[in-house]
């Protein structure tokens, strides 16, 4: 065999070992995330338009994840904060607090191994972080970003980890739709009315 069909030999073993090789390591840390992470809500604050519809390709979203027991289950605070600093997308406000919020709002680069602590004063002074995740279609209903939150694993006390997506459970169906549609609240304010 000429050299250049051993070469191309060496490059089709070396790209099967690749792949063998993120395939173990996705399967490791996720055993590692399942013994040591913290399940929690991520408030999507923006997501990549495309997940919105039919698709096959995963995509980036920001999130806010709180670790405080009151916003896993779901809580109006939670969901408001996001579509709050939603709403700071393109804007330069003057007070310091939603400066910074706002900077990282417009910064879409995807950044899955930072979490940014959102300012107390912007959050009433709980314990807030803006974290970006990696939306896996196979985990969503229809392959489609139907959720004001993702579900996800986040190490608390790694801050150089990225939160890892889990599965929806059954009751998060109240919950469809864009961040800003909807609030876990609303059911509640339905139910007063009748």
């Amino acid at each position: 065999m000429p050299i250049w069909g051993w070469v191309c030999v060496g490059l089709v073993v070396l790209t099967v070992l690749f792949f063998v090789w993120i395939n173990i390591d996705e399967k490791r840390t996720r055993r590692r995330y399942e013994a040591d992470g913290v399940a929690v809500l991520g408030w999507i604050v923006q997501a990549n338009d495309d997940l919105y519809a039919p698709g096959n390709f995963d995509k980036p979203a920001q999130i806010l994840v709180c670790f405080d027991a009151e916003a896993n289950p779901p809580d109006s605070f939670m969901a408001k904060l996001a579509e709050r600093v939603g709403e700071l997308k393109g804007e330069d406000p003057d007070r310091k607090a939603e400066a910074k919020v706002a900077r990282l709002v417009n910064d879409e680069t995807y950044q899955p191994f930072k979490r940014f602590l959102l300012p107390k004063e912007f959050t009433g002074g709980r314990e807030v972080y803006s974290m970006h995740v990696w939306v896996q279609r196979a985990l969503l209903p229809e392959r489609v970003l139907q959720y004001v939150f993702v579900r996800c694993l986040v190490l608390e006390n790694d801050q150089n980890s990225r939160p890892l997506m889990v599965e929806y459970k059954t009751g998060d169906k109240k919950f469809r739709g864009k961040p800003g549609d909807r609030h876990p609240d609303d059911d509640e304010a339905e139910d007063d009315e009748e």
